[in-house]
């Protein structure tokens, strides 16, 4: 009785398995159950924990929940931190809110723009030392918004370890309708420095400095401040030297970093916060400076005033001349802007170096409930393919090496751990994984007909790189009549070698036995048995040499 009412268990859980298994939603990979993918960007910055790779939402009957998820968690560290702000258009009219164009450079900013209503603002520092989020709402009389409406700490999932920030919002409080809303999402991921309270005189000047990212024009200069090694992700974010110098007309920055500055950021900005007090004076404002450290760098000039929540900066200037990178992270500013001459003391504080800051999207906005598919902006990748040897000799084993490279199109920047295949004709003959975007095949012992045969490499894309192939072109020749000939003995070799061996040794013995010319009596002496003995083993030697000599020709002739 017990065995059976087992049985009947054992197949009511099976039963209720196999219902789970079909009636389970589909998830895209990591999506976060309930959640609906709305945004999967593309790679801005290739460092896991600053970049967003997707945006996923969820609503229920009072609540509306947002999901941000990042390629990694973030360093539980007091250096790191992230931010994340939402604009939420919730009546969906563009002249209520706070104006936001959301057009690229190219768009029309009447046709394409966002009323925020609401924005949701959330903190978090790696050592979990700080960390917040609060709701705040819009103006429109006062033209600002109005702090913290309500506090949302509670309602938000924020901690070190955690690839993801996740934050709900109750509808009411948002006026959310059945119409839904429009958002847009800024985040932003910082390195942030240590002290660097300092100060600088105006004073003895360095000639011809060159803003190139290159240290060679600095000659001597002493920095004005060194850190200790902190091992900060990405190396290139941690600054070991700070320098500053002035030739009269500009004030210069330098900055050498452990790891070298590239070029990874492909969307968003990495910005670097300079903040002066010309006055050296807390309490009269500051001056703001930020550098782009993208590719065709730039700079941009605020002047701040007031102090909290009354600060205001407003944009007094920018270049797209007074930046670069290559070796060090040079920029300069003119020393007219600041007002300074020679002799002045200037307070120098450096804030937030290393940001980077995305809009999600790029350009437009992001609408929940969508009536559309998940919106997902693919990358092109470009990938490559090479052959040795592109010519071979058709029914002989011959091992062909595949190689190429799977790359960012826009960018170079090669992609590992991503699936190549490779086909003859159209039918595939094996694949193989990329590292650090090469790949490398090996079709070995190949015996085809005469003619020309296509040989493809294919990447199938995902949900982030888009799909690519390459194609060549192998040529089979005729094969060597040697090659056919040494083919058809192959199988008779070792019995060629038996015979040969049979024939030699019955030539030495028929030469041994055959009679000779008699000598005179008195000439011949008997062999002893020694000597006999001596002669066989002389024999046995010379047969193995000969065989051995066979078996070398018959190998040269193989290869």
């Amino acid at each position: 009785m017990v065995y059976y009412h087992l049985v009947e268990m054992n197949r009511l859980i099976l039963v209720i398995t196999i219902v789970m298994i079909i009636f389970t939603p589909q998830l895209v990979s990591g999506q976060p159950r309930n959640y609906v993918p709305i945004y999967l960007p593309p790679r801005g910055y290739y460092v896991d924990w600053m970049d967003v790779k997707a945006v996923y939402m969820k609503d229920d009957e009072n609540w509306l929940y947002f999901y941000v998820e990042y390629y990694g968690a973030i360093p539980s560290s007091k250096y790191y931190s992230r931010d994340l702000l939402i604009f939420m258009d919730t009546d969906m009219n563009d002249q209520t809110g706070e104006f936001i164009c959301t057009c690229d450079q190219t768009g029309e900013p009447w046709k394409d723009s966002l009323g925020a209503d609401y924005l949701i603002s959330s903190h978090l520092r790696g050592d979990n030392s700080t960390s917040w989020a609060v709701l705040s709402k819009w103006s429109n009389t006062a033209g600002r918004w109005q702090g913290e409406f309500k506090n949302l700490k509670s309602e938000a999932t924020l901690a070190p370890g955690l690839s993801f920030m996740e934050i709900k919002v109750n509808k009411r409080d948002v006026g959310y309708t059945p119409n839904g809303i429009h958002f847009l999402i800024l985040s932003a991921s910082a390195v942030d420095m240590p002290n660097t309270n300092v100060s600088y005189v105006i004073d003895s000047s360095i000639k011809n400095i060159v803003v190139d990212g290159e240290p060679g024009d600095w000659g001597t200069a002493t920095p004005l401040i060194t850190f200790p090694p902190r091992l900060i992700e990405p190396p290139e974010l941690e600054v070991s030297n700070v320098y500053v110098a002035n030739d009269g007309n500009n004030l210069y920055f330098r900055f050498d970093t452990k790891g070298k500055p590239s070029t990874r950021v492909d969307a968003g900005e990495l910005l670097f916060f300079i903040y002066i007090d010309v006055d050296n004076n807390v309490n009269t404002g500051v001056r703001a400076f930020w550098a782009n450290s993208s590719k065709g760098t730039e700079v941009d000039y605020y002047r701040c005033t007031g102090t909290g929540s009354d600060r205001r900066c407003q944009r007094i200037g920018g270049s797209s001349n007074s930046a670069d990178f290559n070796n060090t992270f040079e920029f300069k500013i003119p020393l007219s802007l600041l007002g300074l001459g020679s002799g002045q003391t200037v307070g120098i504080y450096i804030w937030g170096l290393g940001e980077f800051v995305r809009r999600i999207p790029q350009s437009g906005y992001l609408t929940y409930p969508s009536t559309t598919s998940p919106v997902t902006s693919m990358r092109k990748t470009r990938l490559t393919l090479n052959i040795s040897p592109s010519r071979i000799s058709g029914k002989v084993g011959t091992t062909i090496t595949i190689t190429g490279k799977l790359t960012i199109e826009e960018v170079g920047i090669g992609l590992g751990g991503k699936t190549i295949n490779i086909y003859r004709n159209g039918s595939i003959i094996g694949s193989c994984v990329t590292t650090n975007g090469s790949y490398k095949f090996e079709w070995k012992d190949v015996r085809l007909e005469e003619g020309n045969y296509e040989i493809t490499a294919k990447f199938n894309g995902d949900s982030t790189y888009a799909a690519s192939d390459a194609n060549t072109t192998l040529t089979v020749m005729p094969a060597p009549l040697m090659s056919i000939i040494i083919e058809f003995l192959q199988p008779l070799i070792p019995l060629i070698l038996v015979i040969m061996a049979i024939v030699i040794i019955l030539r030495r013995s028929l030469a041994r036995t055959r009679p000779k010319k008699p000598s005179p009596p008195s000439a011949y002496v008997p062999p002893s048995r020694r000597k006999r003995e001596e002669e066989i083993e002389v024999s046995r030697r010379w047969i193995e040499s000969e065989i051995e000599k066979i078996k070398d020709f018959m190998e040269e002739l193989e290869s």
